[in-house]
């Protein structure tokens, strides 16, 4: 997996973190242009539509909507300091990379204003896939900080980020485990 070198930011342009894989929030999914490209959409927004989203309705584009290529994958999250987003790190982070293994996937990952809720999906995301190869041990800081440099908005809010440094501690024992028992001889 290979990371980005610093992106030039435009306010609420969709932003790529790593190849493939961007970030923004709700008014850039509708720059049609933009989305023409992309294939998946991490959608991080409580919908009121079981099984279809808000974004794709018949109210807001005809039956031959100019997302019909997209497949998106709905996450019913809210942006409070309490919501359990953690229950989703591991589910989503493999929904994503399963989506990744095909070369000409690109997922985009948004909620509202792509600043907390998105932002922290994608680092779940980054902490399990890349953080021990890429990120000095899994650290928090610095996934967000490489975050930063190609999403300028991104903030998760307090609680979510006490949930992602419980998440890296837990990457980090797990590839501990696993190391040890791998060093361990019959």
């Amino acid at each position: 997996m290979q990371l980005l070198s610093d992106n030039k930011l435009n306010g609420n342009d969709i932003n790529e973190i790593i190849p493939r894989l961007y970030l923004c929030g709700l008014a850039s999914i509708h720059n049609i242009k933009e989305m023409e490209s992309k294939t998946h959409i991490v959608q991080c927004i409580e919908s009121h539509i079981p099984g279809k989203s808000f974004l794709f309705s018949p109210i807001l584009y005809p039956p031959k909507s100019p997302y019909d290529h997209i497949i998106y994958h709905e996450v019913p999250l809210l942006d409070t300091l309490h919501f359990p987003i953690a229950k989703y790190f591991d589910s989503v982070a493999d929904w994503i990379h399963e989506q990744l293994k095909d070369p000409s996937a690109k997922v985009v990952i948004h909620c509202q204003q792509g600043v907390s809720r998105s932002v922290s999906i994608c680092m779940a995301y980054l902490i399990k896939y890349y953080g021990m190869s890429h990120f000095d041990s899994c650290n928090y800081e610095c996934i967000l900080k490489y975050i930063k440099k190609r999403h300028a908005r991104a903030l998760p809010n307090i609680g979510f980020q006490k949930q992602l440094l419980q998440y890296c501690e837990h990457i980090r024992t797990c590839h501990s485990t696993q190391d040890k028992s791998s060093n361990l001889q019959v």
